[in-house]
């Protein structure tokens, strides 16, 4: 992945490419995982604010260097005053029934669904879904797991 700040940083990318906006959220990111009718969201560490308009230049990652757990990347280190205020908790019902409209529109049973919150305004971002993802973090998984089968089985 790359974060473009402006129009110079275009020519450092080559397509075919997907382009969407940044939109900051305090480095967190709220994984919502499904297995079957078992939910859980896990928060994780997420790409820091940046100012919108920056002269910076492009920056090359992998995203998978950025939200794991244990994620120890330049880019979600931040300190407390790159913090935008207020910093918006995500209502867990909501982010529960988002998932499970996801869950539902694309018949999946194993799904995982990343979610980011817009600073200032609350607003929730899907930046993500993935059928079977890593289930780190989500207690119980195999238990879960196991329930699926015996309900399809059933």
């Amino acid at each position: 992945m790359s974060l473009i700040f402006n129009e110079a940083g275009l020519k450092d990318v080559s397509p075919p490419c997907v382009a969407q906006s940044f939109i900051n959220h305090n480095a967190v990111l709220y994984k919502i995982f499904a297995i079957g009718r078992h939910h859980c969201i896990v928060e994780r560490p997420s790409i820091k604010n940046f100012s919108p308009g920056s002269e910076a230049k492009t920056i090359h990652f992998d995203s998978h260097d950025v939200s794991k757990a244990d994620s120890a990347s330049h880019l979600n280190a931040f300190e407390k005053s790159e913090l935008e205020s207020p910093f918006i908790l995500p209502d867990p019902a909501q982010l529960q029934k988002l998932g499970l409209a996801i869950q539902h529109s694309l018949g999946l049973d194993l799904i995982g669904v990343d979610v980011i919150v817009e600073n200032h305004t609350g607003r929730y971002a899907v930046i993500d879904a993935n059928s079977f993802p890593g289930y780190d973090g989500v207690p119980e998984f195999f238990n879960c797991l196991l329930s699926l089968i015996q309900d399809k089985i059933n």
